[in-house]
This record gives C-alpha cells, sequence and structure tokens, in this order.
C-alpha cells in the first residue's frame, strides 16, 4: 500500500508540471550566523547579498536593487518581511545560492531590507529543495521524488 501511495503521488506531482520547478543543485547554511547576509548569490544573473529566514513566507528583493535590474513588480501585495509586515510588489525571478537555482521564483519587491541586503530568502526559495540538518548546519538539495 505505501509504494502504491508513493506511485499515486509522484503521478500526481509530475502530472501538474511541479517537477518543472524543483531546485537544481545545493547549497547550505548555518541559520545563526548566515542569515544576517553572510551568503552570496545571484538574483536574475546578477551578484547579491543574501540572507535566509525559512520565516519568511514570500523571498523579498529590495527596490533599489529591483530598480538596477529592470523588475517593476506588479501592484501591491502585503507580506511578511524580517521585522514585520511590509508591502510589496510581485514579481518573478531566477536565484541563486551556492551552487543551488531555482527559476521562477515568486518574490516582492519591497521598499528596504535590513543591513544593505540585496535580497532575503524564504520558503519560496526554500520548498523547492529537500533541507537536511547536518549537526546544526542546513543543507539544501534537489528533492528525491
Amino acid at each position: 500500500m505505501r509504494a502504491e501511495a508513493r506511485r499515486q503521488r509522484r503521478e500526481l506531482y509530475l502530472a501538474h508540471g511541479c517537477a518543472q520547478l524543483d531546485g537544481k543543485g545545493t547549497f547550505s547554511w548555518t541559520p545563526d550566523r548566515d542569515r544576517l547576509g553572510a551568503l552570496h548569490g545571484t538574483i536574475a544573473g546578477r551578484s547579491a547579498r543574501l540572507a535566509v529566514d525559512p520565516g519568511l513566507g514570500s523571498s523579498l528583493i529590495s527596490r533599489r536593487f529591483a530598480t538596477e535590474l529592470g523588475i517593476a513588480g506588479g501592484p501591491p501585495i502585503d507580506v511578511r518581511g524580517p521585522t514585520g509586515p511590509v508591502t510589496g510588489a510581485p514579481a518573478t525571478v531566477e536565484l541563486q545560492i551556492g551552487g543551488a537555482r531555482a527559476r521562477d521564483v515568486a518574490v516582492a519587491v519591497v521598499d528596504a531590507l535590513p543591513e544593505d541586503l540585496d535580497g532575503v530568502i524564504g520558503l519560496d526559495f526554500l520548498w523547492r529543495f529537500e533541507i537536511t540538518d547536518d549537526r546544526g548546519r542546513l543543507r539544501a538539495a534537489p528533492p528525491r521524488r
């Protein structure tokens, strides 16, 4: 029965195109240390200073950085920022941290981020990976299906 349920879940997953959104590659971070912007990555192919905050549902990019990339965003939406609720403009970008990359990630363009960050990575990027804990160091790798 368990194998049958797994087969059905996989078929459903593939039928709805979810596999196309899976992250590629890997990266790792230590939450307490790296959350404050110690990670470097790319947003839409451009080098960026990033933080990881799994408490955020939406990844965020600063308006300053989005303007440099030519990203305007859509009509205003309310999202949770690192310091509380903020209003942002929705956009879709490719994000990369270390060797991990995901395309078509929905982000919110917000007026400002703490500590001169260009972006904060939230669950909308992280859910595309399988996260494992190795004695406090978290590792994101493509999901096993």
